[in-house]
């Protein structure tokens, strides 16, 4: 068996199969290159519709389609049209249908849907961090900030250890692997889709069964696949739907011990290397704070 766990761009083109009929929704005459694109994801996931495997729009669904926050009435709307799609969708693979009885049932029951309890300090943080890394920062300027950008994160109550500021940090280093999952902008940035797509690994390691071992995270986003496949790290003593202090502690401590640190190696030399590796092992210690139990 196989979980295969769909990005919102993924169960986008989902929905758009199950609404036509077709594939007519997804071909781009001005753009050939994305026409196939989408055309190659939707044989893959015909491919992958076997009796054994397991299709969830899970992180679609907790993500939203809004841009921005959701409550429990936008989930609810949300997982009714991307249930139904999937459902549609898939012939032989499991999907969330079976879920969908409940969420139309529990209005109320997670009145600010299922996002982690530090979400809001982090999209503030990622939104400060987006206006200073949109342009190469010129070297002679890195060192202040990047202390500016940990003392940010300190101040709005982010761990020091978020992926968010690790990935930030190497942002700011010139790490492509890095900003390709930020993507920071001067006019374009979105804090919340940022946000979501750096807490994917951990949603998904939530939502997986302990003896869990075939699982592929499937999206149109090469720099996200990325990021996902080489941080998936195990929370399984969190609950499924926990969203305290509890999960996001994990999430800090797990994320610093498996960080694909590599991507520092883009822009730096040996003693470069090592030294913000040193600053990123203790980072209070660094910008002269103690950690806020």
């Amino acid at each position: 068996m196989t979980i295969y766990f769909l990005d919102r761009n993924v169960v986008s083109l989902v929905k758009s199969v199950s609404e036509f009929g077709n594939c007519s929704g997804l071909i781009k005459k001005d753009n050939k290159k994305a026409s196939k694109r989408n055309l190659n994801m939707i044989k893959k996931l015909r491919r992958q519709d076997k009796i054994k495997n397991i299709h969830t729009c899970v992180l679609s669904i907790v993500e939203g389609e809004l841009g921005r926050p959701q409550n429990d009435v936008d989930m609810k709307k949300v997982a009714e049209k991307e249930i139904q799609s999937m459902g549609s969708f898939f012939k032989k693979s499991k999907t969330d249908v079976g879920a969908l009885p409940f969420i139309q049932c529990n209005s109320g029951f997670f009145p600010k849907g299922l996002l982690e309890e530090s979400a809001d300090c982090v999209c503030s943080f990622l939104e400060f961090v987006s206006s200073e890394i949109y342009q190469p920062v010129s070297k002679k300027k890195l060192g202040d900030v990047r202390d500016k950008i940990l003392i940010k994160a300190f101040n709005l109550n982010v761990d020091l250890k978020h992926p968010a500021v690790l990935l930030s940090i190497g942002a700011l280093y010139g790490s492509k692997y890095a900003s390709g999952v930020i993507k920071p902008s001067e006019s374009n940035f979105n804090k919340y889709n940022a946000y979501n797509d750096i807490m994917i690994p951990f949603r998904i390691s939530r939502f997986l069964f302990k003896d869990s071992s075939k699982w592929k995270f499937l999206t149109m986003d090469e720099s996200l696949l990325s990021y996902v496949e080489k941080n998936l790290v195990s929370l399984n003593s969190a609950s499924l739907f926990s969203s305290g202090k509890y999960v996001d502690y994990r999430v800090s401590e797990n994320f610093s011990t498996f960080l694909d640190i590599k991507m520092f190696e883009e822009k730096l030399d040996e003693k470069e290397y090592k030294q913000i590796l040193h600053i990123l092992n203790n980072p209070y210690k660094h910008v002269g704070v103690e950690k806020i139990p």
